[in-house]
């Protein structure tokens, strides 16, 4: 219970909060708000929509330690297109109950800086977008030496203004989300044990989100029952994307203060399945295959201008993530993004706004390179029609080797333009680098055709190649002769080749063989083993097929008296 003494501002903002799972933030938080230096620290809390910045701050700013701590608490909210003097009479009437009319800009200003002198406050701008009028407002709180606090929440993880200490908020826990749901439906009551097995099954998809937690509760309180329950769980997309007033708008406006050039780059994301960890480097790859990246050189600044489209690509995914709204799942041992994933709630805020702007289309005949339940678009192919296809496989491989150079109209170079005519296809503006200085090539959804493999092959200093998802169509490869000749690591990742007809002179250099998630491959050419230079042959998730041609190569080898070769297989 707070005080009976109303200090200046300590009016409850929103009332009592139903707060869960934030007990360890809120302790940090009221260490940063009450200890540490004297001199006035800005403080900013970060996160995506809906997982209870505000929340938390609310709790913190009414507990009774802040109330009695703080001469003067104020707490106004920050629109997408704020105007200072909103900013300023905000505070002035949280912080004083002051109602001022007619006053210019400078008059609040000053107004506001003499209330706040002397006095030990705490003032909270909540969901800062920008900070377009934050330079002139820092103006208006002065530093007196008192241990006053400005806290800022926001969606924004890097918003250009000096912060003392930001504090980034983490998703709820299984626990936790079932302790909020739990409340929200019984408030003090327990819960049936006929619906804690269900109960906790929704939290799950939850994923940890406050907001949408809070939301389905509402629902599944308006009937308890094993039933009702159990078609919440099963329609839960539905119901999320159906509760636009509670729900979606907030999503929604994170969305609509993206800047044009990162807009395509979000929706994309609805092409992935659900909880799909997505590599980054596929992710830029694709992005830039798509001709999303470009570089406007009347545009930007002389650093970027040297940037090729891949550097630009994680320039945007590192953006989307500051802005909270791609999650960061693997780092590499560098430091750096390794693969990233949506909250199903901002997945379903993308499928959304691509079904709207008609960004994606369904190809029901192409099954999806990840998930052969998915029946939306490959993620390669936001398209109509073959011609397009076509321009777009092509366009993966200009990306893969890394030529800047503008893709040619369809009118151009027809279908029946080989893909050597296409790589060729440079203009004088293009970079000097080409093909003939590529060393590693991923190919992922291009669906070329394995007579094409043979250009591939004729790559003079092609050291790794690796065939992801779709990369070639057809049930046969039958190497050719005369190509590959530094390829040292070959790598199959879900093909979908039948029968594999190579010689050991096809390989001069070869020293390792992947094969993973092939399922239909009947065998590994024998003969493989008798490259020399052979080191490994690597089986993942494979039938057994392929498993047994691999010891019957090791044991080949042995009867030559080869015993150095290794065979390495792991079985799901």
């Amino acid at each position: 219970m707070e005080p009976s003494i109303q200090k200046k501002g300590s009016q409850d903002v929103a009332g009592k909060e139903t707060v869960v799972g934030f007990d360890d933030d809120a302790r940090s938080l009221l260490e940063k708000l009450m200890g540490g230096k004297k001199q006035l620290q800005i403080i900013s809390i970060v996160g995506m929509a809906g997982l209870g910045k505000t929340t938390l701050v609310k709790k913190v700013f009414n507990e009774p330690s802040i109330v009695y701590h703080f001469h003067v608490r104020a707490w106004t909210i920050v629109t997408q297109e704020p105007k200072k003097s909103d900013l300023l009479l905000g505070i002035l009437k949280s912080g004083f109950g002051a109602e001022i009319k007619d006053c210019s800009d400078m008059e609040l200003s000053v107004n506001l800086k003499q209330r706040l002198s002397g006095q030990r406050y705490l003032v909270v701008l909540d969901d800062m977008w920008d900070s377009k009028e934050w330079n002139d407002l820092m103006l208006c709180f002065p530093d007196d030496n008192v241990g006053s606090r400005i806290v800022i929440t926001s969606r924004l993880a890097d918003l250009p203004l000096h912060v003392h200490y930001q504090h980034p908020l983490r998703f709820l826990s299984e626990k936790e989300s079932w302790d909020l749901l739990r409340y929200k439906v019984f408030l003090k009551e327990s819960c049936p044990s006929s619906l804690i097995e269900i109960g906790v099954h929704i939290v799950r998809k939850c994923q940890g989100l406050p907001l949408l937690i809070v939301v389905i509760a509402g629902i599944l309180a308006s009937d308890t029952t094993l039933r009702w329950w159990s078609q919440v769980a099963n329609d839960m997309r539905s119901i999320a994307s159906n509760a636009p007033e509670e729900y979606m708008e907030t999503l929604v406006l994170s969305y609509h203060h993206l800047p044009n050039h990162l807009k395509p780059c979000f929706l994309y994301f609805a092409a992935f399945p659900e909880d799909y960890e997505i590599p980054a480097w596929k992710l830029i790859l694709l992005w830039v295959a798509e001709g999303f990246i470009k570089i406007q050189t009347a545009e930007t600044n002389l650093e970027e201008k040297g940037k090729y489209l891949e550097d630009i690509a994680a320039s945007y995914l590192n953006d989307l993530i500051s802005r909270s709204l791609v999650i960061i799942s693997k780092r590499g041992s560098n430091g750096g993004i390794k693969a990233c994933i949506v909250h199903d709630a901002l997945r379903e805020l993308c499928i959304k706004k691509a079904d709207e702007v008609d960004f994606l289309h369904q190809m029901p005949t192409r099954e999806h390179f990840v998930s052969e339940s998915e029946t939306r678009t490959s993620l390669a192919q936001r398209l109509h029609s073959h011609e397009v296809d076509e321009e777009n496989f092509i366009r993966q491989l200009i990306r893969y080797f890394h030529l800047e150079t503008p893709f040619p109209p369809m009118n151009e170079l027809n279908h029946e333009s080989s893909l050597e005519d296409r790589l060729a296809y440079k203009e004088l503006s293009g970079p000097n680098m080409s093909p003939s200085t590529l060393k590693k090539l991923t190919l992922v959804c291009t669906f070329l055709k394995w007579d094409e493999m043979q250009k591939i092959g004729m790559l003079p200093n092609l050291e790794v190649l690796k065939l992801q998802f779709e990369a070639f169509r057809g049930e046969h490869w039958e190497t050719s002769d005369g190509g590959f000749p530094r390829l040292k690591h070959l790598a199959f990742k879900f093909i979908k080749i039948v029968r594999w007809s190579a010689y050991s002179e096809q390989f001069p250099n070869l020293q390792h063989l992947k094969l993973e998630g092939c399922h239909q491959l009947e065998e590994i050419p024998i003969s493989i083993g008798d490259i020399y230079t052979l080191e490994m042959i690597e089986i993942r998730n494979c039938n057994q097929a392929v498993v047994q041609s691999a010891h019957e190569i090791k044991e080949d080898q042995l009867n030559k008296g080869n015993d150095t070769l290794k065979i390495s297989i792991f079985q799901a």
